[in-house]
């Protein structure tokens, strides 16, 4: 017997998982083969089963992964990650320079996101109704601990973050302006590596990107159960 577990929402499949996916289906034009893939990574069938897979079956298991794929997230403001409750950034005109300019310098690329996850979600630390803090920022070192976190937590704060970025981007092209807010800045790329000119180039490209489509965020995710598929040989 072979058996998967087929995700029911977003939020059954990790950020890492669509990351590797991403990777894998690079260049890859053939359908059996990106198939094959899906259910690799997303169902945790090792593709050297495939061949023994019944083909209505793998058919109907890939078109379940597609439609969640497809799905819309939402944003949601805490998740739980190995018994830690992580909470988005409570107010983004607050943002420090720092997660400013680590945002910046990060992207948009997929193989990134958890680093991005890094900068928006950070451990609660208290809560006053519904108010709540979150821990300072201490830069993008263990990201990699985001890899695991809900696929639609990530998207859901991608979609949120990048729909209002375009807005505070400006407003804080048009704020640079001000001389303090720029010898502040300068201060602080200068120990980046990066210059004034280089990182308002960049902000600009940003800034345009936000007004395309990207290709996952054309994808309210809630936590589902995982259902077990078996398939016998």
């Amino acid at each position: 017997m072979i058996e998967a577990i087929i995700p029911t929402s977003l939020n059954d499949i990790t950020l890492g998982q669509m990351q590797r996916y991403d990777v894998l289906i690079q260049e890859v034009n053939d359908e059996d083969r990106i198939r094959a893939i899906m259910l690799d990574v997303f169902c945790l069938v090792d593709s050297s089963y495939y061949a023994k897979i019944n083909a209505k079956q793998i058919l109907s298991v890939s078109q379940r992964v597609e439609t969640i794929l497809n799905t819309q997230p939402s944003h949601e403001r805490f998740f739980v990650l190995n018994g830690v409750r992580y909470g988005f950034i409570p107010n983004l005109d607050d943002m420090t320079m720092g997660e400013f300019v680590d945002l910046d310098q990060i992207g948009t690329e997929t193989k990134d996101w958890h680093k991005v996850m890094a900068v928006l979600y950070r451990p609660v630390t208290k809560t006053f109704g519904n108010r709540y803090l979150i821990e300072p920022y201490k830069g993008i070192e263990d990201a990699s601990k985001y890899k695991e976190m809900p696929l639609g937590v990530a998207l859901g704060a991608m979609l949120f973050f990048w729909t209002l970025g375009k807005e505070l981007l400006n407003d804080t092209l048009s704020y640079l302006k001000q001389a303090e807010t720029a010898q502040e800045l300068n201060n602080h790329l200068a120990q980046s590596g990066v210059g004034m000119e280089q990182f308002m180039d960049s902000l600009k490209e940003i800034s345009e990107e936000l007004t395309r489509s990207h290709p996952y965020l054309s994808t309210n995710a809630s936590i589902g159960l995982h259902t077990k598929a078996i398939y016998e040989n």
